[in-house]
């Protein structure tokens, strides 16, 4: 242990492995026992010397104390706002009643049932039931996860959701957890679909701490299924029922006059809506406008209504007549509200709300009125978030509608659709920026939304807001693994830009159609996609439409050993950037055909093709396009083994990339040069690049994250001793304070080398 410079605390680490080795008479740890020892929250400085001393250990029982470690450090490195986004537990009051129901589910999850299965009708509490429990065993856990809306609806979402929450990569096809994560999971409103039951059970199978509550009506057919039953309307004398407790506690929060009813009239209510916490809820809306006569009657005539004698479900029939009492006592205006409203999909805030209720005049108002009187939850109190309970979105739907009332829902279906491309658009700017991260979990919580703003937009003509959306989301949905939704939409704007003839959209739409044809490996498709495009920049005039598009056939044509055909593609671009005199596109040109010759084994012909790049790249000026320009230039100085002009144009691309604030390419440079540092002996700049290309894609980037963690870590076990001063000085430091530093001192290196 001395040759490896422990302090005090590393060696009772050790020490203590050693004891529990010794006192199971040499058998192997088990993850329970390590992670034991590791709970204490090891600093980060303790834990790598740790793992630099077990990596050199030839004992394999301490295999698992080094998974831990990695395990340890992977969850403590997750994003720091995980605690506050939206998968973070929402604010709300205290739960009442549901005290025994807390405490066996905590005991079945404490008793290694790592999954369970809420069941219940709707409106019986199962969300909140479930928040409850996390809340009680939060400290159990290093995270509470929720996950509800659109994440429950298939395995792809729900993938796709965890992997934003942890801060995986999106493609990643496996479990998107790691093994040694110690959460919980709330599945928040799952629906019955085998492959969800088994993506669930994959979770927990694949890993050692995780814990699941999953909530649906029915069960979705695996773990422990749990049965939640009315909260209880009994109460003994002298005492409130849990029905009553929750009914007053409505009535207080909304300063309705229900609390002034007598306790047996409570009771009465209670017991009319069958202890159902909705029903509840509504009922205490329409007492805080009603007397407690005219509530019965009404009660009772709602009983009578064809929608809720057509239900054959006596457990839903309380929830179903409180509902269509609650919604004949509504005045005009206030429906009105609730059904322009009620085109939202999952939470929405106050200026939502009032955008898509323009054709009412609705008014912030309008929504804490519907909320005090039950129809519109407050998902978070202190940030003015509401969402429309799931059963009253079915009630509306199914409810008979007035030909006033489908006109208005109408309008705000357009409202809908013209918030939500607005906001397609505004992330699609987010996305160029470079702000993967954000911009990815800003569109997948609003997913919903948006498909229902495609799914819209393929039943009505215009043209300018389906534009948005396409260009706001398209290149997105291709890059996240969003397949499905990148299709749809697509497919739509297509259609929509064929009829408009708006060319420029259409073109667009082609390049990312034959993108995705051509990572399917659909030769013959993608080739037609392009060559549209192509067609289309020739007709508009449109250089750099025609250019890029002759730059993809022709790797396309290489691709498929049509290596003639490649090489025209490549003469043509170059004839007509040079006609348009935009010599970036002459340059993006040459540097590929540079590439081909390179494969195709002509090696000096490949660097006469460079030669001529560089020469042409004096006389650009266009820094977007330079940009890719550099990173051709740097892969194919690197397949020519020439690292000296590799280093020199992923330097060049740093720069400009650095300028133009364009993250992923930052963090693409960085990784690059990394190795090159490296060759050169130049391991501080390595190190300062490794820590800035995992700061960069921390910040904004899921998708290269975990290849910059990895190489850094990588780094870290080789030369981690040596330079662990100016690791530890590089990871206090700012991204682009370090790109800086990367920048001038390596400029000023190559200026000496060259002098």
């Amino acid at each position: 242990m001395a040759d490896h410079h422990l302090n005090a605390d590393q060696i009772a680490f050790l020490s203590a492995l050693e004891s529990c080795e010794s006192k199971g008479k040499g058998r192997e740890l088990t993850y329970g026992e390590i992670s034991d020892l590791v709970d204490g929250n090891l600093p980060e400085a303790i834990r790598n010397a740790l793992l630099q001393t077990l990596s050199q250990s030839k004992d394999n029982r301490l295999e698992l104390a080094r998974a831990i470690l990695e395990g340890s450090r992977t969850t403590n490195s997750l994003p720091a706002n995980l605690r506050t986004s939206s998968y973070a537990l929402p604010v709300e009051s205290a739960i009442i009643g549901r005290t025994r129901e807390i405490s066996e589910i905590r005991s079945l999850l404490n008793n290694e049932e790592r999954y369970v299965n809420l069941v219940g009708s709707s409106g019986i509490g199962k969300s909140r039931l479930a928040r409850a429990v996390a809340r009680k065993g939060e400290r159990k856990y290093s995270g509470v996860y929720y996950f509800s809306g659109q994440a429950c609806q298939s395995v792809r979402d729900l993938r796709s959701a965890i992997a934003l929450a942890l801060g995986s990569p999106l493609l990643d096809d496996g479990c998107p957890v790691p093994v040694t994560l110690r959460a919980l999971f709330i599945i928040d409103g799952a629906i019955r679909k085998p492959e969800l039951a088994a993506f669930c059970e994959q979770l927990i199978g694949g890993t050692l701490h995780l814990s699941i509550i999953c909530t649906s009506r029915v069960s979705i057919g695996a773990g422990r299924t749990y049965t939640v039953k009315p909260l209880d309307c009994d109460s003994s004398p002298g005492d409130e029922s849990e029905s009553v407790s929750l009914l007053m506690s409505i009535a207080r929060q909304a300063r309705q006059r229900a609390f002034g009813l007598g306790a047996e009239q409570l009771a009465v209510v209670a017991r009319r809506v069958g202890g159902i916490p909705l029903a509840l809820s509504l009922a205490a809306g329409c007492l805080a406008s009603q007397s407690f006569a005219d509530f019965e009657s009404g009660f009772s005539r709602a009983a009578r209504s064809a929608f809720v004698v057509s239900d054959r479900s006596t457990t839903e029939i309380p929830l179903k007549q409180i509902l269509m009492h609650s919604f004949s006592s509504l005045s005009q205006h206030e429906r009105n509200v609730l059904r322009c409203v009620s085109v939202l999909e999952g939470e929405f805030s106050l200026d939502e709300a009032v955008i898509v209720g323009a054709p009412v005049k609705t008014s912030p108002e309008d929504i804490e009125h519907l909320a005090g009187l039950g129809f519109i939850e407050q998902s978070e109190p202190g940030h003015k978030l509401f969402r429309i309970h799931d059963a009253i979105l079915e009630f509306l739907t199914r409810s008979e509608r007035s030909i006033d009332e489908m006109l208005i829902q109408s309008e705000a279906q357009l409202a809908h659709f013209g918030l939500f491309a607005t906001r397609a658009q505004e992330l699609g700017a987010l996305m160029t920026q470079g702000k993967w991260d954000t911009g990815v979990g800003a569109i997948f919580s609003n997913t919903p939304n948006f498909r229902k703003a495609t799914k819209y937009a393929s039943n009505h003509d215009e043209p300018e807001q389906i534009a948005k959306l396409a260009d706001g989301l398209a290149r997105t949905y291709l890059e996240a693994g969003f397949l499905n939704d990148f299709e749809a939409l697509t497919r739509i704007a297509s259609i929509s830009a064929r009829k408009s003839r708006n060319m420029g959209l259409l073109a667009r739409m082609l390049g990312l159609q034959g993108a995705l044809a051509s990572r399917r490996s659909q030769a013959q498709e993608c080739e037609r996609l392009w060559q549209e495009r192509l067609e289309i920049g020739k007709i508009t005039g449109d250089v750099f439409t025609a250019c890029d598009a002759l730059t993809d056939l022709a790797w396309h044509a290489f691709e498929q050993s049509e290596l003639d055909q490649s090489l025209l593609y490549l003469s043509e671009a170059e004839v007509l950037a040079k006609k348009a005199m935009v010599p970036e596109l002459v340059a993006t040109a040459q540097v590929i055909r540079a590439r081909i010759s390179y494969a195709m084994g002509q090696t000096e012909l490949a660097t006469l093709h460079l030669q001529t790049c560089e020469e042409t790249i004096k006389g650009c000026s266009n820094r977007d396009l330079l940009m890719f320009v550099y990173q051709a230039l740097t892969s194919a100085y690197e397949e020519v083994s020439n690292v000296a002009m590799a280093q020199r144009s992923c330097l060049k691309l740093l720069s400009e990339a650095a300028a133009g604030h364009r993250a992923i390419l930052i963090g693409w440079a960085l990784r690059r040069l990394a190795p090159m540092f490296e060759q050169s002996g130049q391991l501080a700049l390595a190190g300062q690049g490794l820590v800035a290309a995992e700061k960069v894609h921390g910040e904004y980037d899921t998708k290269h994250r975990d290849l910059a963690t990895l190489a850094l870590s990588n780094f870290e076990s080789r030369f981690g001793q040596e330079l662990a001063v100016e690791l530890a000085d590089a990871k206090l430091a700012s991204w682009p304070t370090l790109v800086q530093t990367i920048l001038d001192k390596a400029f000023r290196q190559q200026s000496r080398n060259t002098t």
